[in-house]
């Protein structure tokens, strides 16, 4: 399709230029003052009506191609509808080698969504998790296939349930430190966020991004 579209520009450009160029306007005049005389020759007159008639017809279809083509382009660039909300980290301490962050998304689209993973250079593996307690005792255990964010829902990544796990911290998460990152959407694709260091999970703050 990018091809096709590609092809299709190409040629309404070469068309608009033969148009506005001197040859395209003497063409033309010559068609409108042979409509306009006549001069009694069906044969001529009827040629020219023709000629513009393929003319008005090849330019209306070019116009159809041209929207048919670029119809996928806008169609891509159409808002998602994902909202992320209170991104925030965990302090961790000198010496400690796992952390965890979290975040709120929401799908306000029509479309299901799923985020597949997180980008952050603060450690060496980030991964998508799933904490439950089952009999007792607390499990946790990784996302591969990231979460579904059904249209219309909310994905609370908190404590007890899914969270963000930093492995091999590269430095120390201070508190009041501001760490980058980006979330992968599975159709809103890269989404760059901004994480909080707080000792614990911030209340009545919004921090929508």
């Amino acid at each position: 399709m990018k091809i096709m579209a590609r092809d299709v520009m190409e040629s309404a450009r070469e068309a608009r230029r033969f148009r506005f160029s001197d040859g395209g306007k003497r063409m033309w005049r010559r068609s409108c003052r042979s409509t306009e005389t006549m001069n009694g020759t069906k044969h001529r007159t009827g040629h020219v009506q023709r000629t513009r008639r393929q003319y008005i017809a090849a330019r209306g279809a070019l116009r159809i191609l041209i929207s048919v083509a670029l119809a996928p382009v806008a169609s891509a660039a159409a808002p998602t509808g994902i909202e992320i909300d209170h991104p925030w980290c965990a302090s961790a301490s000198k010496g400690v080698t796992t952390g965890a962050c979290y975040v709120t998304v929401r799908n306000l689209g029509t479309m299901a969504d799923r985020i597949v993973g997180v980008d952050m250079d603060v450690a060496g593996h980030v991964e998508l998790h799933e904490t439950s307690i089952a009999n007792g005792i607390m499990k946790m255990r990784p996302l591969p296939h990231g979460i579904e964010i059904p249209a219309g829902t909310l994905l609370d990544l908190h404590g007890l349930g899914y969270h963000i796990m930093l492995i091999d911290l590269k430095s120390v998460l201070e508190p009041g430190r501001t760490i980058e990152g980006s979330l992968q959407f599975e159709r809103a694709g890269s989404r760059p966020i901004k994480f909080r260091v707080e000792t614990s999970r911030p209340r009545g703050h919004s921090h929508r991004q």
